[in-house]
């Protein structure tokens, strides 16, 4: 009943969630979030870990060895994604 005629062992969704671009000095963590309101994003980094909270949700990315002890330098949410600027 809940999937009507839609076969349940179907994958539903294909999509990249996040992503990593690199630079030569600094990179740019892009996450999707769609139907998200700009003003209930938070973001905090701790050492090599950064947390995005949307209302009372939260989500933890540890980031990959290349990226570890590069702070967060800006971030815009534009267009159902946050891009997370990490540099020196």
């Amino acid at each position: 009943m809940i999937y009507g005629d839609a076969d349940p062992l179907a994958v539903l969704f294909t999509d990249t969630i996040f992503s990593l671009e690199e630079n030569d000095d600094s990179c740019r963590f892009c996450i999707k979030l769609p139907f998200v309101d700009k003003k209930d994003i938070d973001l905090l980094q701790k050492g090599d870990e950064l947390f995005v909270t949307v209302g009372n949700q939260y989500r933890s990315f540890v980031l990959p060895p290349k990226q570890k002890g590069k702070a967060v330098t800006g971030a815009e949410y534009a267009d159902g994604k946050l891009q997370i600027v990490l540099g020196q």
